[in-house]
Order: structure tokens, then sequence, then C-alpha cells
């Protein structure tokens, strides 16, 4: 072979490599939906690829971080709500007590019930999720309400540690079981343990018990609506996260993504050119091995 015949057989077989090592690169591309699949391809590009992903993964965590605190928050509503049931049904036994006839075992039947609700209650505050205890402040690993002689029991403390936010912040939410029980001028539990003694012993003064119901349940619905003024702001983050993730996203696509039919089109007619360099290369391989055999 002729040396201008070699260095054009070169040539063209560095095309062919080329062409190669492009088809390689379109394939990743294509593949991973970006143009700077490494910092080769191009550096700036691959950073402000790597600096989108990343963030974008960031906002997807604290998304779900935030879905975490909002199921914490909905079963304090739930709780809450079904202590308000229970207290408007300990409400019902006390009117219907006042306006039976009397009757020491119809009483004591009144006074039984009431003390089913204590216990429910008191099944409720000390349920678990995960193998946490929700309702005793910082200590979630025993049961924040006991059941003794004397009455029910708090064992936890007010030390609640509040509501994690992603940025490190806290919201002051008071979840331990004191905060809910306790109101300014009624304790939930030993009201329910006078009405129910006093329907045991055979007779009751509604009047005074209806009142602490009632500041009872008046309580627990602040209560409540505290829980949900937090539930709203935590849904109004998570929506703010989820607009800028969308963003974030659109971003990643529209300045470092591949679009995908472009990419192929270029796939494709990088396969021509290759082929055709193919056969170049080919051909002049074979006219080589010509004359050397001459």
């Amino acid at each position: 072979m002729r040396l201008d015949d070699t260095s054009r057989y070169q040539g063209h077989l560095n095309s062919l490599q080329s062409h190669t090592q492009k088809a390689y690169q379109l394939q990743q591309q294509i593949s991973s939906g970006s143009r700077a699949v490494r910092p080769s391809d191009d550096p700036a590009l691959y950073q402000l690829h790597e600096q989108l992903t990343l963030r974008s993964q960031k906002l997807q965590s604290d998304q779900q971080f935030l879905g975490g605190q909002q199921d914490r928050l909905d079963n304090y509503d739930s709780t809450v709500g079904s202590l308000v049931e229970q207290i408007r049904q300990a409400r019902s036994l006390v009117q219907q007590a006042s306006n039976a006839p009397a009757d020491s075992t119809q009483m004591a039947a009144f006074g039984n019930q009431v003390n089913n609700i204590i216990n429910a209650s008191v099944a409720t505050l000390n349920s678990e999720v995960a193998g946490k205890y929700q309702f005793g402040g910082t200590k979630v690993d025993s049961p924040p309400f006991t059941v003794g002689p004397s009455g029910v029991t708090y064992q936890g403390d007010q030390n609640f540690p509040g509501i994690p936010l992603p940025d490190g912040q806290t919201l002051k939410v008071p979840l331990d079981g004191q905060s809910i029980t306790q109101s300014s001028n009624a304790e939930y539990f030993q009201t329910l343990t006078s009405i129910r003694d006093q329907l045991q012993s055979g007779s009751i003064e509604p009047g005074p018990a209806l009142d602490q119901l009632d500041e009872i349940e008046s309580h627990l619905l602040q209560k409540r609506a505290e829980a949900g003024a937090a539930s709203r702001y935590l849904e109004g983050l998570q929506s703010s996260l989820a607009s800028e993730q969308q963003l974030t996203d659109t971003q990643l696509t529209e300045q470092t993504g591949m679009d995908l039919a472009t990419g192929i089109t270029q796939l494709l007619q990088n396969e021509t050119e290759q082929q055709a360099a193919m056969s170049v290369v080919g051909r002049q391989a074979k006219l080589s091995l010509v004359d050397f055999l001459r």
C-alpha cells in the first residue's frame, strides 16, 4: 500500500472509530435521558445535570418526610376525635341517668358503661405507631396511661419535641397525653371516674357533671383545631415542594435532557455514516491485500 493510500485508509479508519464512539455516546444519552452522561461530554452541562438531579431528589425526600409527619398528625386527629365521641357518649349516659327513675341496678349499669368508656379511652391513648407510644411526650417506650386503684394516671411528660420539618425547624404542637386530657378546669379521666363512681353509688348530680363534660369537649375540639391548623400547614409545604420539584424536573429535561426523537434520528444517521465508513475501510483493506499478493 502506497503512502497516500495508507493515509487515506487511516483517515477512514479514524472516521469509523469516531462513528463507533458516537453511537455508543448517543445510546447512553438516549438511555439516561441526558445529553451529558459523563463530565467529558460537556463539563458545564454535566455539572448542571448533577445539581438539578440532586435538587429533585432532595425535594422528593422532603415530601416523603412531610408525609410521615402528616400521618402523625392524622393519628393525633383521629385519637382526639375518638375521645370527643367518648365524652358525648358519657354526656348521653348522664342525661339518661338524670331522667331515669331511681333504680340502683339501672344506675350501676350506667356506671359500668362509663367505666367501659374509661377503658376504651385509655386503650386509644396507649396506641402504638411503629412500635412507639405516641402520647407520652418524649417517653415513647412505655404506655403513657395506666389504670390503678386510684384511677387513671399519666406516666408520660410534657416535653414533646414537636413536629420536625425538613428545614430543621419544628412545629410546636403539644401532642402529649396530658395536654390532650387536661383543660383549664377539668381533667378527662378524673371527670369520667367521678361520674362512674356517682352512678355506681346510685345517684348523680347532673349539672356539675355535664358542665365538666362540656368543658372537656370544648378543650378537645380546640386541640383538634390546633392539629388541623398544623396539618394544613404541612399540606401547604408539601404543595410548595411538589411545585418546586415539578419546576426542577422541567429544568432538568429542558436544559440537560436528551430529546428522544432527536437522539434516535442522530443515532440512525450516525449508523448510516458508520456503515459507509465500514464499507470504505473494507474495500481499501481488500485492495491492499490484492496489491500485496501481486
